[in-house]
């Protein structure tokens, strides 16, 4: 069994088929970010009577950055035995 025009249109269909799911999500990225890049990995195994084919997505729905500041003077005993 050999890729062919066949084979890549389907895999094209169901790649559609997923980002399809995603709508909403993608839609509430791009407003809180201002864009949105798709990850959509393919994995294609083949054996000796077929293809087996894994899509994948990922994406960012918002970026979360975020940090602490402290100070500390003195030593401070965490635990006592």
């Amino acid at each position: 069994m050999k890729i062919n025009t066949e084979i890549i249109e389907k895999i094209k269909d169901k790649a559609g088929d997923l980002l399809s799911q995603y709508i909403a999500e993608i839609q509430t990225a791009i407003e809180n970010e201002g864009e949105v890049s798709i990850g959509l990995p393919i994995k294609i195994k083949q054996s000796e009577e077929r293809f087996d084919i894994q899509i994948g997505i990922s994406f960012v729905k918002a970026r979360i950055k975020d940090g602490i500041t402290f100070s500390l003077a003195d030593q401070i005993e965490m635990f006592s035995d």
